[in-house]
């Protein structure tokens, strides 16, 4: 034989998705993010079955080579901002990513600040909302948080429902 195929056939035990526990809402999708990431790229790409959604994966850590998946929608991001995003993940040199918390800390703009650049959500229909605007989501291994780049103030302030309610 000239060739061989080789395939990973072994599974792992995961918890299933269900409703995340701090974002909980009472209209619109039960659904959460969970810790594994090919599981959460599937949540987003179920709502969002755009061709030009990109998925760019990186593994980051020395010794833990943690899976990172960065999401854009190619023509609604701006490309500036996405090249920098990469640039600045993969510029990240430690021995181990255990959270997303390393991430935000290497990858924002002025750490002192008090006011957060980074969002976070556990909702795949809130991380599909933010790509459609034009943001940047970023998705580690492990964990069922994902980052939402850049982040402005007043995006604190929505909830999940604001998606689902009628505009006054």
């Amino acid at each position: 034989i000239e060739q061989i195929i080789i395939l990973e056939v072994s599974g792992s035990k995961a918890r299933a998705v269900t409703e995340p526990e701090n974002e909980k809402t009472l209209r619109g999708s039960k659904e959460g993010f969970i810790e594994d990431i090919w599981d959460n790229i599937a949540l987003i790409r179920k709502t969002l079955s755009d061709p030009a959604l990109k998925v760019e994966i990186f593994n980051l850590g020395r010794r833990t080579k943690t899976s990172l998946a960065v999401l854009y929608i190619g023509d609604l991001a701006d490309e500036k901002l996405v090249n920098e995003v990469k640039k600045r993940i993969s510029r990240i040199d430690i021995d181990g990513v255990l959270a997303n918390g390393i991430i935000e800390a290497f990858i924002e703009d002025n750490p002192y600040s008090p006011f957060p650049q980074i969002q976070g959500t556990e909702k795949p229909d809130k991380v599909v909302a933010a790509l459609l605007e034009g943001r940047i989501a970023i998705i580690l291994d492990r964990t069922p948080f994902i980052l939402l780049a850049p982040a402005q103030l007043i995006q604190f302030f929505q909830v999940p429902e604001d998606y689902y309610e009628r505009l006054y």
